[in-house]
């Protein structure tokens, strides 16, 4: 695909002599490509019990922030995971490194039904963070 692209002035025919010098200003236009950007969203989130505050934001903001994203007039898709400690403090407690309940979809009550079976759990309770 060719992108018409605008200079101007459009042409600039120059005779200077030596050590002369012109100052000028070349105004160069390129237009939208009209191609919507693609843009992929994952949340994942770790899901022990260090992060129940921040578990408790995203599920209420949940579709404020799905249709804030979309509102910016892209091609947006979301998928979700999440994960806890590994191995489980307690045998069978959680034996996953993580679940990936939703992949890449625009379809947004998917993307809402993945999120809110989030569940806190605890997890060793060492640091929260080695960061």
């Amino acid at each position: 695909m060719s992108i018409p692209i605008q200079v101007s002035p459009a042409t600039n025919d120059l005779s200077l002599s030596i050590d002369q010098t012109l100052a000028e200003v070349v105004k160069v236009t390129i237009p939208k490509s009209g191609v919507v950007p693609k843009v992929d969203v994952y949340f994942m989130a770790d899901t022990t019990s260090s992060m129940a505050p921040a578990i408790a934001a995203v599920k209420s903001g949940m579709v404020d922030i799905l249709n804030r994203t979309q509102a910016l007039g892209s091609d947006v898709w979301f998928g979700v995971g999440n994960y806890k400690d590994f191995p489980a403090p307690a045998v069978g407690r959680h034996p996953y490194v993580f679940p990936h309940p939703c992949t890449l979809s625009a379809n947004l009550p998917d993307v809402i039904a993945a999120v809110d079976p989030w569940t806190i759990t605890a997890g060793f309770d060492l640091s929260a963070s080695p960061f």
